[in-house]
């Protein structure tokens, strides 16, 4: 039997008779496509639309099966601890393995992170980058009242950050806008007035 894609299976097709195997024949004729090299009885069997292995089934316990994750969130990335492999992907299954809360389309790798102390991007920070942060000042006496620098991005105001940029001494808690006034040669109401 002819081997023209020299697999070492022939085309049953392709007949010759002789006393001995001609050049390029074999003597099995078990090819399923005689024109591919990787096509024959006990290759390989891949996840390409083709029958490798000549059983009759195409891409049946392929090697390399791709692995598929679980997304019942539904937003394109899925969980790592329910898998399945398979050369197509089931419904509802992805082949990303990366989300941290499968049960909320609102939580995943690129999702938008905002202020509300949950990790909706995935990447183990929370509130980190949130697009609904604001400027906060620094208060270096704890007084609620900040100096315009330094300044930073926050959720919120926090130890040592105020919302506000008021202070006129932040060195003295007991200065600051809203501080009772004392006849003492000091403005503690930061208002320009002694």
């Amino acid at each position: 039997y002819g081997d023209i894609d020299g697999d070492g299976h022939g085309d049953p097709a392709d007949v010759t008779v002789a006393c001995t195997i001609p050049l390029g024949h074999v003597e099995s004729s078990d090819d399923c496509d005689p024109s591919r090299g990787d096509v024959y009885p006990g290759a390989d069997e891949y996840c390409d639309g083709r029958d490798n292995d000549c059983n009759g089934i195409i891409d049946d316990e392929a090697v390399a099966t791709p692995i598929w994750y679980r997304d019942d969130a539904g937003d394109g990335h899925g969980y790592g601890e329910y898998s399945v492999e398979s050369c197509d992907a089931p419904e509802g299954y992805v082949s990303l393995d990366d989300d941290c809360a499968d049960d909320d389309d609102g939580r995943h790798p690129g999702a938008t992170e905002t202020c509300d102390g949950v990790d909706e991007d995935c990447d183990g920070e929370i509130d980190n980058d949130a697009i609904d942060m604001v400027t906060v000042y620094f208060d270096g006496d704890g007084d609620g009242h900040g100096v315009p620098s330094p300044e930073s991005l926050a959720c919120g105001p926090s130890d040592g950050w105020s919302a506000s940029a008021d202070d006129c001494d932040d060195t003295n808690p007991g200065i600051h806008p809203g501080a009772s006034e004392t006849c003492d040669g000091v403005d503690q109401d930061c208002n320009g007035v002694i």
